[in-house]
């Protein structure tokens, strides 16, 4: 993610959708994640929040700010943990997440440092 989107997420197939830098950081924040493998983060952490819902972790994560929006009065705000996915990451399960973590962040910030500038105004 990174890119600006102009379509409502609500219109894209939340298969088309990912997750920002900004969520991992935040999520890495929110979790103690040391030693745990992805399919332990899967089944300690997310497996138990989509349950309930029977749904898609990013569409979890748009009802939250979609409601926190309309707490604050604000609308129905696009989150900025969640948009058009821009990049498939694959990798194995037993996978240390905090190092699956730490290389997705590594190409963001790469990705960031070598995009061309916004044009002007």
């Amino acid at each position: 993610m990174g890119h600006k989107h102009t379509t409502p997420l609500s219109e894209i197939p939340v298969h088309h959708l990912g997750v920002s830098a900004a969520f991992l950081r935040h999520f890495a924040s929110q979790h103690d994640l040391s030693g745990m493998s992805t399919e332990q983060v899967c089944r300690a952490i997310v497996l138990p929040e989509t349950r309930r819902k029977a749904c898609a972790y990013v569409e979890l994560l748009l009802a939250r700010a979609r409601a926190r929006a309309e707490k604050h009065g604000s609308g129905a705000a696009e989150p900025a943990f969640v948009g058009p996915a821009t990049v498939f990451v694959s990798h194995a399960w037993q996978c240390n997440i905090a190092d699956v973590f730490a290389t997705m962040l590594e190409f963001a910030e790469e990705a960031e440092s070598n995009a061309p500038p916004p044009p002007p105004p």
